[in-house]
């Protein structure tokens, strides 16, 4: 299936899952590319795109294959296993049943400088650590020309922002926010806190709390109460 990576992110969980990721993503899990929480995996992905994502659910360990980066982890599902993309809606994410307990969950990245494809390989397994199988040691990047043209979405106005593009990017995203797209002034608002510019950082951030089912990511809405906050300081 194909998943979009918004913040650099897809989620593997059970329905219902009470695990916040928010402090599972320290450094060194950010440096890995895997954190977990309980009942839900966070796998980091090399840029906001969309992935191509493969679920392999296994009765034992799989033998390792070749990969760019490969991670493992433990979780604790319930009957489901669900899938998506950090931002999807969780009620239309993709489901598969399975036995109650704790299960391993392997990543396996592939091709992560065009197009980035996963490889899901879960099994039942005690607890243990996340660990890192394969570390990714990426390419020296040429320079990278930016596409022509204003970006016409979230998505192309994101991807500006981490070329360095961050007033064009602004200039969309705060567009987007004042037609009602929260997940847009999310975006805002990480920008606005960046630049300095308190007030108009709070009305987006708000925004966002006002609507906290435009994201899946819980920590995202954490991270909007934490820049209301730095916000109302600076006032």
């Amino acid at each position: 299936m194909k998943l979009y990576a918004d913040y650099r992110q897809i989620h593997v969980c059970t329905d219902e899952s009470k695990g916040d990721l928010g402090d599972a993503w320290t450094a060194q899990a950010t440096d890995d590319r895997v954190a977990a929480a309980g009942d839900i995996v966070g796998i980091a992905t090399e840029n906001v795109a969309d992935v191509d994502v493969q679920v392999e659910i296994l009765r034992e360990p799989p033998p390792l294959t070749k990969g760019d980066h490969i991670t493992e982890a433990s979780i604790n599902l319930g009957d489901t296993l669900v899938v998506l993309g950090c931002t999807d809606y969780l009620p239309d994410a993709k489901r598969w049943k399975v036995a109650p307990g704790t299960w391993r969950v392997r990543s396996t990245h592939t091709n992560l400088e065009k197009h980035e494809r996963i490889r899901l390989q879960l099994w039942p397994a005690k607890k243990a650590k996340p660990r890192v199988l394969v570390r990714y040691k990426p390419p020296k990047k040429r320079p990278h020309k930016a596409p022509a043209g204003k970006p016409k979405n979230r998505k192309q106005a994101v991807a500006a922002a981490l070329r360095g593009e961050v007033d064009l990017a602004l200039e969309v995203l705060l567009d987007l926010h004042r037609k009602g797209d929260a997940s847009a002034s999310a975006s805002a608002a990480e920008l606005l806190a960046f630049r300095g510019r308190t007030e108009e950082m709070i009305e987006c951030a708000k925004a966002l709390l006002k609507n906290p089912e435009a994201v899946y990511a819980g920590n995202v809405s954490d991270d909007m109460r934490a820049l209301v906050g730095l916000g109302k300081k600076k006032k």
